[in-house]
């Protein structure tokens, strides 16, 4: 890619309710490949969605937060001619954390539903992981 052109717009909403929070958000983005390659000319470039679009509510209360979150995410083209358009990916991620004075411990679980997506280049993007850390603050 010689040169492209890329704009796009961000917005986040929060909204707190009590020991509620209500989070919605979306990126979109255009782009145009400006590639001296007549098949990539004027095409979205390839390897990134180009619209995601986020929703979450979290429950937080003392020392405990949990979250629970939908992602979207859509428009992405793995050759640079957009010959093959990814599937939208679709992601239910959910989340814990418990912090007794200096320590915080925390649970993710991403991808809930084990979707199995190819991203970028055709390769295989994970499914459902767990992660589990463990954190002091001195």
């Amino acid at each position: 890619i010689a040169s492209a052109t890329i704009t796009g717009i961000e917005a986040l909403y929060r909204f707190h309710l009590g020991d509620w929070q209500l989070s919605l958000g979306g990126q979109w983005m255009d782009s145009n490949n400006d590639s001296e390659i007549k098949a990539n000319q004027d095409k979205y470039l390839h390897g990134f969605y180009h619209y995601s679009n986020r929703a979450a509510i979290a429950w937080h209360a003392g020392n405990h937060r949990a979250e629970l979150s939908y992602r979207y995410d859509d428009k992405l083209f793995y050759t640079p001619s957009n010959s093959v358009e990814a599937p939208a990916r679709k992601l239910l991620n959910a989340g814990y954390t418990w912090k007794p004075g200096n320590f915080s411990f925390n649970l993710r679980i991403n991808n809930l539903l084990d979707y199995r997506y190819l991203d970028f280049n055709f390769m295989p993007a994970r499914g459902r992981s767990y992660t589990l850390t463990t954190s002091y603050t001195f």
